[in-house]
């Protein structure tokens, strides 16, 4: 069973069990169920029994790692509630899929194939956590509210009273990312360069500042090899760093790694729950929930 909720003017829809986010949006609004019928063949049939007419939907849906399985799942949900005459769809895409494939090569790159199928499915916009590259909001047609880690990171440094730190970026594509994470610290910004020679393949060629004696934190928006936080770590402490942690926004991890990482050199690991582990973390590895951004933004903006 899954649930609706809906107030007079907007209506919320859950797609998976998210019991935080429905307390608190449950003690604000009523729930009202819809169903999700699976067949044989794979084929799925969502049925939405209450008219959504001239009402507002936002539909928050939170991929897994069977991620084609999910978001058919989503298209399929917009579809129902457009056909129940919803006035607007309001789409809250924590992980945002093929987000890393935004390089153009010939014609529309698979994040703007993916920004076209919920448009057409009937998405009014979109509401997104930490873009690979914020500029992929150019390939949407509808607006994209871009939303980040970086304030639930703050406040869990500022909990720990972590002192004598710097916030490193892994590679060039993450500066923007950490030295904004770094500035409403007002810590330093490091940041190593690093060559690419295609997927999975890199090879960490210096670093940009002083990271002697210190903590590094290491602040990257995906993690799924990890091949990119290990070689980070070697590089950092072999450049005199005490000890080094991360932060992660999105998480795709598979046992393997999670056992690298418990049995690498960092000493600890913090993810966002934009995409929910399907395995047991190790002890090393913690997550932050998203949730308070989301209700956040639903509460104070009901675009």
């Amino acid at each position: 069973m899954v649930f609706l909720v809906t107030s007079d003017k907007i209506r919320l829809l859950i797609t998976s069990p998210q019991s935080a986010l429905e307390k608190e949006l449950g003690d604000s609004f009523p729930l009202i169920d819809y169903t999700l019928k699976s067949y044989q063949n794979g084929e799925i049939d969502i049925c939405i029994k209450e008219s959504l007419e001239n009402q507002k939907l936002f539909l928050i849906h939170f991929t897994d790692h069977s991620l084609h399985d999910s978001l058919m799942v989503l298209l399929l949900i917009i579809h129902a509630a457009k056909s129940q005459k919803a006035s607007q769809i309001h789409v809250v895409l924590p992980s945002f899929p093929y987000n890393r494939q935004n390089h153009i090569k010939t014609g529309l790159p698979p994040i703007a194939l993916i920004a076209r199928l919920l448009e057409s499915a009937g998405a009014t916009s979109i509401t997104t956590v930490d873009l690979h590259d914020p500029h992929s909001i150019n390939f949407f047609r509808i607006p994209v509210h871009h939303l980040s880690f970086e304030s639930t990171i703050v406040a869990d440094i500022m909990h720990r009273h972590l002192s004598n730190f710097v916030i490193v970026s892994p590679d060039k594509g993450g500066i923007p990312r950490a030295k904004s994470l770094a500035d409403q610290l007002h810590v330093p910004f490091v940041s190593l360069d690093k060559k690419r020679n295609g997927p999975g393949d890199s090879k960490i060629l210096g670093i940009n500042g002083d990271v002697t004696g210190k903590l590094c934190l290491i602040f990257d928006d995906i993690i799924d090899s990890g091949n990119t936080i290990f070689e980070a770590v070697e590089t950092l402490l072999e450049k005199g760093a005490e000890r080094c942690e991360a932060y992660v926004t999105h998480s795709f991890l598979t046992l393997e790694t999670a056992k690298r990482i418990q049995d690498s050199r960092i000493d600890r690991l913090t993810l966002s729950d934009t995409s929910p582990p399907s395995l047991m973390l190790p002890s090393k590895i913690c997550t932050l929930s998203i949730n308070q951004e989301i209700i956040n933004f639903i509460k104070k903006t009901g675009i």
